[in-house]
C-alpha cells in the first residue's frame, strides 16, 4: 500500500511538472546574402544543429540586375511574379539565382524538416525605372497626383517622402507617403476597406500636410497569362492583384509562412479584413500587422490561418477548377469597374 501511495505521488508530480514546462520553442535562422545553390548544399548542416525554419529574402526579381547586389534583394521590388525565370532587367536569376534553384532549396528544406519563411513586399515597389513600367501595375496603382507636363510628360507626381513615423491610422503621412522613396502601392483600394477613397482627391492631415492624390484604377493586369491567376482570371485594384500574388506565391514555392515587411506602413484594413471563398480571393485573413506597430515589420504568420502569429503548417492552395473555351476561370461574385486591359 506505502508503495502505491508512493507511485501515485511520484506520478502526480510528473503530471505537475509536464504542464508546468513550457513547450519546446522553434529556432528560426534568418539566412540573407546567400544564393539558393548555396543554401541547398549546407542545409543538412542547418537541419543536424537544430533550426526548425529559415526566414529568407523577398524572391522576386529588382529593378536593378545581379551587378548591383545591395539594391537587388528584393525590398526595392520591380515584378513580384518573376522568382528569377523572366529575362529582364539586365538578369534573368534574382540576387539570389533562379526559380528552379529557388523550388529545389525549399523542396530540400521540407525533407529535411525546415520550414521555410520568405520576406513578403505589400507596401510598395522599388526606386526605378519609373512607376509606369512595372509589369502588372500602371502609376494609379501607386499614390500619385496629377501634374501634365510634370518631369518630361510623367504628368504623375509621387507622394513625398516619409521623414517620420508615428501610427497613426486617420490620414497620418504613415500611410500614403513613399518610405525610404520606395513607390507607396494604394493597399486601401479594395472592397473590404470602409474607407477606401481616404488618400483620394484633396485631403489634409492631422499634420497639416496636403495632398491630391488621383483614383485607383481596377483591370486585367496580366492578359492571356492565366497561370498567374490561382482562382480568378478578372479585374482587380492593386490591392486585390497583391492577394492574387500571395496565392500564387504559395503555389511556385511551397513556402510554410510568411513575414510581412513594412506592414505599419499600411492601412489595418488591408491586413485584417477576411474576403469570403466567393470574391477575388479565398478565405482567411492576414493578422492585423498595423494595428501592432511594435511587432508589424517582423510579423510571421501561415496563411491557412486568420490569427496564427507562427506558422503552424505547410500551405497547401488549390488551383482554379477546368477552364473555360476562352481559356478563363470562373468570375469572382466582386467586381471592379475598369475592364480595359493595360
Amino acid at each position: 500500500m506505502k508503495r502505491f501511495a508512493l507511485l501515485l505521488r511520484t506520478s502526480l508530480l510528473f503530471c505537475i511538472l509536464s504542464f508546468a514546462c513550457p513547450a519546446p520553442a522553434e529556432v528560426m535562422l534568418q539566412w540573407f546574402e546567400t544564393d539558393w545553390d548555396e543554401m541547398y548544399q549546407k542545409l543538412p548542416k542547418v537541419a543536424e544543429i537544430g533550426y526548425d525554419s529559415l526566414w529568407i529574402p523577398p524572391p522576386t526579381k529588382a529593378p536593378t540586375g545581379t551587378s548591383t547586389k545591395w539594391g537587388n534583394v528584393g525590398y526595392s521590388l520591380y515584378d513580384r511574379f518573376d522568382l528569377g525565370d523572366v529575362p529582364q532587367r539586365g538578369t534573368r536569376e534574382t540576387r539570389y539565382g533562379s526559380r528552379g534553384s529557388l523550388r529545389n532549396m525549399v523542396d530540400n528544406a521540407h525533407r529535411l524538416g525546415i520550414k521555410i519563411i520568405p520576406d513578403i513586399v505589400m507596401n510598395h515597389n522599388g526606386n526605378g525605372p519609373d512607376f509606369r513600367e512595372y509589369p502588372g501595375m500602371t502609376a494609379t496603382d501607386f499614390h500619385v497626383q496629377w501634374q501634365e507636363g510634370y518631369v518630361n510628360t510623367l504628368n504623375y507626381k509621387r507622394a513625398p517622402r516619409m521623414n517620420w513615423w508615428y501610427h497613426h491610422e486617420g490620414y497620418g503621412a504613415t500611410m500614403w507617403t513613399d518610405l525610404a522613396n520606395l513607390a507607396d502601392i494604394r493597399t486601401e483600394d479594395h472592397p473590404l476597406n470602409p474607407d477606401p477613397k481616404r488618400f483620394t482627391g484633396p485631403k489634409t492631415d492631422s499634420d497639416g500636410q496636403s495632398f491630391n492624390f488621383v483614383d485607383g484604377t481596377c483591370y486585367l493586369r496580366h492578359v492571356g497569362q492565366y497561370d498567374r491567376y490561382p482562382y480568378a482570371y478578372t479585374n482587380e485594384t492593386a490591392a486585390e492583384m497583391l492577394y492574387r500574388w500571395i496565392v500564387w506565391l504559395g503555389n511556385a514555392i511551397d513556402y510554410d509562412g510568411l513575414r510581412l515587411d513594412a506592414g505599419k506602413h499600411t492601412p489595418t484594413s488591408f491586413s485584417a479584413g477576411g474576403a469570403p471563398a466567393s470574391s477575388t480571393r479565398p478565405s482567411g485573413t492576414m493578422p492585423s500587422a498595423a494595428a501592432t506597430p511594435s511587432a508589424a515589420t517582423r510579423l510571421i504568420f501561415s496563411p491557412t490561418t486568420a490569427t496564427a502569429p507562427t506558422p503552424s503548417s505547410s500551405p497547401r492552395f488549390s488551383h482554379p477548377g477546368p477552364r473555360s473555351n476562352t481559356g478563363t476561370a470562373k468570375a469572382p461574385a466582386i467586381q471592379c469597374v475598369s475592364s480595359t486591359p493595360r
